[in-house]
C-alpha cells in the first residue's frame, strides 16, 4: 500500500496494518452479511425514488426535498442515500451486499485511524493498537451491522480523512472533505470544534492562524445548519413533561451512558429505556456528573496534555447527542458513540 508522501517504512506499516485490520474486522463481524433489513432500512432504500434512479445531484432537487420517504424526512443525509443507490445497482434487494458495504466502510475508517494516529505522533505499535481497538470495539455493533446507520460510518470516514489532511496542512482538501461528512450525518458539525481543540492543545499556531484555518469549516457548518433547518422534522412527542432538573439529569445520564459504553460496552441492545426523573444516586447520572467534573478539571489544570485533547474531543463529539435538545424517538442510542470512539481509541 503506497501512501503519497509516506516513506517506504510507513508504506510497509500500511500494508501490515491493512491486513491486520481486515482480518480482525472480518472476524468480529463475520456473521453480519447474514443479517436482513430491519426497522427503517427498507423504507430508506426502497421507498426513495432517488436511491433507485441514482445521481448525487438528485438529492438537492426541490422535487426530492418535497417527496423524501418518511424514514428520512427532516434528516438531510444525501451521502447515505447516494451510497444506498450504488448498493441498489449492485445488490438489488439482497441485504448481504449492503452489509458488506458497511463492513468495508468500517474497515476503511479503522485504517484511516491508523494513519491518523501515526500522523499525531504515536509509534507504530500504539497506532495499530488504537486502530484494532476501533475495529473490534463492541460499541460499534449497531453502527456497523444496522444498514441504515451507514451514515455514522460515512461521516466518520470523511472526518478522519479531513483531519489527516488538516494535519498535513492541506487546508483546502480538508475543508472539501468536511462537506461529504456533513452530508452524511449532522453529527459532523462537532468536527470544527475538534479542530479548534487540537490547535489550542498543540500551541503550534499563532492566535491569528486559528481563525484563518478554522473559518472555512465554521462557515460550512453554519451554512449547513441554515440550509437544513427548514427540513428538521419534529421527532415526536415526549412521553414525559420535563422541567429544568429533569433536563439536566437527562443530559448527565446521557453523558454517563456513553462514557460507560466506551469503557464497558455491555449489555448491548437496540433499545435503552431512560426517562426522567432519575434518582440522584442513579449510576449513569453519577457517571455523567463525574465525567463532566473531570472534563472541567482537565480544562483548568491540564489543557495542553494530548490526553486532554482526546477527552475534550470525545465530549465535543457527544455534545450533539446528549439531549441538550431532546431526541424523543430514542433518547439514547449506541450508534451515536461511533465518532466519539475515534478519540477514545486514540
Amino acid at each position: 500500500m503506497v501512501i503519497p508522501g509516506f516513506d517506504d517504512n510507513i508504506n510497509i506499516k500500511g500494508w501490515a496494518a491493512a491486513l491486520a485490520l481486515f482480518f480482525f474486522t472480518a472476524a468480529a463481524y463475520f456473521n453480519a452479511p447474514k443479517g436482513d433489513f430491519i426497522w427503517d432500512d427498507k423504507g430508506l432504500i426502497f421507498n426513495d425514488w432517488a436511491v433507485q434512479q441514482g445521481g448525487l445531484l438528485k438529492y438537492f432537487e426541490p422535487s426530492y426535498l418535497k417527496s423524501v420517504p418518511m424514514e428520512a424526512r427532516g434528516r438531510f443525509r444525501p451521502m447515505r442515500a447516494f451510497f444506498f443507490g450504488l448498493d441498489y445497482r449492485l445488490y438489488g434487494q439482497k441485504p448481504a451486499g449492503y452489509h458488506v458495504t458497511n463492513l468495508l466502510l468500517h474497515f476503511s475508517c479503522s485504517l484511516l485511524l491508523f494513519f491518523l494516529a501515526l500522523k499525531l505522533g504515536l509509534p507504530g505499535p500504539a497506532a495499530l493498537f488504537a486502530a484494532l481497538l476501533f475495529a473490534v470495539h463492541p460499541a460499534h455493533t449497531e453502527s456497523v451491522t444496522w444498514i441504515k446507520n451507514r451514515s455514522d460510518l460515512i461521516a466518520a470516514f470523511f472526518v478522519l480523512a479531513s483531519f489527516y489532511s488538516f494535519l498535513s496542512r492541506r487546508d483546502l482538501l480538508a475543508a472539501l472533505l468536511f462537506l461529504p461528512a456533513l452530508l452524511a450525518k449532522e453529527i459532523a458539525l462537532c468536527y470544527p470544534v475538534v479542530l479548534g481543540l487540537f490547535m489550542l492543545n498543540s500551541g503550534e499556531e499563532k492566535p491569528a492562524a486559528y481563525g484563518r484555518r478554522l473559518l472555512p469549516f465554521a462557515l460550512m457548518a453554519g451554512l449547513f445548519l441554515l440550509l437544513t433547518s427548514v427540513y428538521w422534522r419534529k421527532e415526536g412527542e415526549l412521553a414525559f413533561t420535563p422541567d429544568a432538573q429533569d433536563h439536566f439529569q437527562m443530559i448527565m445520564v446521557s453523558l454517563g451512558f456513553y462514557v460507560k459504553l466506551l469503557f464497558a460496552p455491555w449489555p448491548l441492545k437496540a433499545e435503552h429505556e431512560f426517562e426522567p426523573p432519575f434518582l440522584w444516586g442513579d449510576p449513569y447520572l453519577l457517571a455523567g456528573l463525574a465525567s463532566a467534573g473531570l472534563i472541567g478539571l482537565l480544562w483548568i489544570r491540564f489543557r495542553k496534555s494530548p490526553y486532554s485533547f482526546c477527552a475534550f474531543s470525545i465530549f465535543a463529539c457527544l455534545l450533539p447527542v446528549l439531549n441538550l435538545h431532546y431526541l424523543p424517538t430514542r433518547l439514547i442510542a449506541e450508534q451515536r458513540v461511533y465518532l466519539a470512539s475515534v478519540f477514545f481509541c486514540l
